[in-house]
């Protein structure tokens, strides 16, 4: 079966590469910018720089497509087409409009942007009286890294369950031999199964992570004397958060996990249409793939934000 074999090689080739861009970077960069809150002033430069920089960046790039436009309208000789000189010409005109919806939007933005800064100042007090809390996303990493080898070890040994078949086409008069690694069914609902997994144990770990942050962040927030509020605060978040919110973590994440599923298999089902060149097998897969990816997201949104809003009424009462 090429595509667990192609997916499993690839990942066990890269693996170094995956290591390190994706649990060594973002610990270094989440290191630094939470270190960088700490300083006053910093967010508001970073925030609006940010914005105005983007704004700058399509603006410029707008008047850069329009300036090389006039030139290749203007050379002598003409080297460019007149296709390619409206192209540029429509280019322009078309980052022009990006750019002034982009500065109607971040006018009419500007209230939640501040609030959306305050929450990051809040976020950063919480950080400061919670300083455990900063470690809390390399433990999940770890986690998620035991996880993973685990995983590996047992998707490595399913994908050698294969047989390897000989096949020979004849060429003229050469004969050409070709060996394929092939699959049983079982093998391959064995793979799916392991996908599953996949999908359901990294959505938990992940959601489990949200709870336990909601958690402490909430414990500081609604907390009468914020003296009495430290490290050990974090660590009661996780216990309190394992043994009465793991099922609820486990219950979000498993539709997610189901949605995912279903995208994989729509996601095969469209390499077959591929395959059989048909085009509204293609464009119908493709209408189902999007509508699932919009409800992936609809739901990690609502499992969210329903975690955060439980820990907060829990507190409260």
């Amino acid at each position: 079966y090429d595509v667990w074999h192609n997916l499993f090689g690839d990942m066990w080739t890269s693996r170094f590469f995956i290591l390190a861009l994706g649990f060594g970077a973002p610990i270094v960069v989440g290191f630094f910018y939470t270190f960088m809150l700490r300083v006053p002033g910093v967010l508001p430069i970073m925030v609006w720089f940010s914005v105005f920089a983007t704004i700058g960046i399509v603006f410029a790039g707008a008047w850069y497509a329009g300036d090389q436009a006039t030139k290749w309208k203007t050379a002598d000789p003409i080297t460019q087409t007149e296709s390619e000189i409206n192209i540029a010409t429509y280019s322009s005109y078309a980052l022009y409009a990006v750019g002034g919806l982009l500065v109607l939007l971040f006018l009419f933005m500007r209230k939640r942007i501040q609030l959306a800064m305050g929450c990051v100042k809040e976020a950063s007090k919480a950080i400061l009286k919670m300083p455990l809390i900063i470690m809390f996303p390399v433990l999940q990493g770890l986690g998620f890294m035991v996880f993973m080898i685990a995983w590996t070890v047992y998707a490595v040994n399913i994908a050698s369950m294969g047989e390897f078949s000989t096949n020979v086409f004849a060429a003229g008069n050469l004969q050409i031999t070709v060996r394929s690694f092939e699959f049983s069914d079982f093998v391959k609902k064995c793979g799916w199964y392991m996908l599953f997994c996949f999908f359901w144990s990294g959505q938990f770990i992940l959601a489990l992570g949200e709870i336990i942050f909601a958690m402490a962040v909430a414990k500081w927030y609604f907390a009468r004397e914020k003296s009495k509020i430290g490290s050990l605060t974090v660590i009661s978040s996780i216990t309190t958060s394992m043994w009465y919110h793991s099922g609820t973590a486990a219950f979000g994440s498993l539709i997610i996990a189901i949605i995912k599923m279903i995208r994989s298999f729509i996601a095969y089902l469209q390499k077959k249409a591929d395959e059989m060149d048909s085009s509204i097998a293609k464009a119908i897969l493709c209408c189902c793939q999007c509508m699932f990816f919009c409800l992936e997201k609809c739901m990690k949104f609502i499992n969210s934000e329903f975690c955060q809003y439980c820990n907060s009424y829990i507190l409260c009462a």
